[in-house]
Formats: C-alpha cells, sequence, structure tokens
C-alpha cells in the first residue's frame, strides 16, 4: 500500500513537472501568482529597423517584467516606442513626430 501510494505521489509530481515546463517553454511566464503570456516587440522592432533603418539612439525603460524602449529618429523627424510586458496585451507601438533635428 505505502509503495503503491509512494508511485502515485511521484506519477502526479511528474505530471506537474511536465506541464510546468512546457509551459515555461512555450512563453507562460508566473507573476504574483498569475500566468502570463510572455511577448515581446521583436517582430515590430525587426519591422521598424528594416523599413527605416538602425535609430539614432534608443531609450530603455526594464521592471518588473514591463518593457518600453523608444528608437529615435533624430535626423528624420520621429520617434517609434514600443511597449510590452506585464498589464500589456501583446506589443504597442507609437509613433511621434517633430521637426528633423541634425543632417
Amino acid at each position: 500500500m505505502v509503495h503503491s501510494m509512494g508511485r502515485y505521489v511521484m506519477k502526479n509530481y511528474f505530471i506537474i513537472v511536465i506541464i510546468s515546463l512546457f509551459m515555461i517553454l512555450s512563453g507562460c511566464v508566473f507573476y504574483d501568482g498569475e500566468i502570463f503570456i510572455a511577448y515581446n516587440c521583436d517582430a515590430e522592432i525587426e519591422k521598424s529597423k528594416a523599413s527605416h533603418g538602425e535609430p539614432d539612439e534608443i531609450d530603455k525603460y526594464d521592471s518588473g517584467g514591463y518593457y518600453t524602449w523608444t528608437f529615435w529618429y533624430w535626423s528624420e523627424g520621429f520617434s517609434m516606442t514600443f511597449t510590452w510586458g506585464t498589464n500589456i496585451d501583446g506589443c504597442k507601438t507609437s509613433k511621434n513626430t517633430f521637426s528633423p533635428i541634425g543632417d
């Protein structure tokens, strides 16, 4: 009886470990007891770089699973901001324009 109970417990732990491993490898993260799908703006950032080239400057703010990166194109007169992470659904982008600076 004790031996079969040990197998039952080990089987359940094994299943929990496999499910957790699958969730982590598929992009789920645990944060304050909740499960979030990890998403970043890699595709949107690469699309921006392909369209406009490398930015003149990049500002990065990362805090507790929240990310906002701003790509500055000073000479072209605009910036692109990419935001993702905790409490953000997917990747949020915004474009701001201003008078070009520099060459």
